[in-house]
């Protein structure tokens, strides 16, 4: 399987034509910055952004401005999901673990 067809081929369309905005969170973890990054750039992206920051405070701080233009999150049921109480629209892919279950539920 090539990396493109790892999503939705519409989808990829979109993105590269900034039709819709892709940012991805990689929190404060290097490794998954540098993980994101590369398939990013092998899978051809080119309007993709990706918040990461060494410190947490930062890191808070960037994502929170990043949740201001947010239209639609898709996430696992993390912590993330609370924020479908604010008015967010989710996305959620399948749970790991049972507090993920539990997250699904509320």
């Amino acid at each position: 399987m090539d990396n493109k067809s790892i999503i939705n081929p519409e989808l990829w369309s979109k993105i590269n034509k900034k039709e819709i905005k892709a940012v991805l969170s990689a929190g404060i973890r290097k490794e998954v910055k540098d993980y994101f990054s590369e398939n990013v750039k092998k899978m051809g992206l080119e309007n993709v952004e990706i918040v990461y920051s060494k410190n947490i405070w930062d890191y808070f701080a960037d994502f929170n401005l990043k949740l201001k233009k947010t239209d639609l999150l898709w996430t696992k049921p993390s912590e993330l999901s609370f924020y479908s109480g604010l008015g967010v629209p989710i996305i959620m892919a399948p749970s790991i673990g049972s507090q993920e279950d539990y997250n699904r539920g509320q």
